[in-house]
């Protein structure tokens, strides 16, 4: 775009705007793309199964977490699923493996794409549902230890 100016008779051209480039001081790193996700499904003890996605370098723990958060998805059940209850007296298991160790690798099991888990009862006695029964058990067994030193004293 050129003005001309009818005094002078000069034409004046728009200046034209210096865009700054520069580099951040941030260090630019190669960021490797998310690994694929296992597609993993669960046989329940009522005989149904459903299927869910999760990391290959899942642990136990988030591998029970993407449990949770597929059951989350379907609100038809009126009751509410209280899963540290669920967990207490259930674990996963892979081909015989009982998947108890929370912060194992799922890979350390052999898991891979496609394959199914399916619940075992399992009674976990250091699991419990609430803090508060946690409270609850532990002053029991102190009572339990004072009736015993007591019957012995006597």
């Amino acid at each position: 775009m050129v003005k001309d100016l009818s005094k002078t008779g000069k034409r004046i051209r728009p200046a034209k705007k210096l865009i700054q480039f520069y580099l951040c001081s941030r260090n630019l790193k190669y960021r490797k793309l998310p690994e694929p996700l296992l597609k993993l499904s669960v046989l329940k003890l009522d005989g149904s199964s459903f299927s869910f996605h999760v990391a290959r370098n899942a642990t136990v723990s988030r591998l029970k977490l993407a449990i949770e958060e597929e059951f989350s998805l379907y609100p038809n059940d009126e009751r509410k699923t209280t899963w540290p209850l669920v967990w207490s007296h259930f674990c996963l298991c892979y081909e015989g493996q009982k998947l108890i160790s929370e912060k194992a690798c799922i890979r350390k099991y052999g898991i891979k794409d496609g394959d199914q888990l399916h619940f075992i009862q399992h009674l976990r006695i250091d699991l419990a549902s609430t803090p508060h029964q946690s409270e609850d058990i532990q002053r029991r067994m102190l009572l339990v230890k004072m009736k015993t030193r007591r019957s012995e004293s006597t």
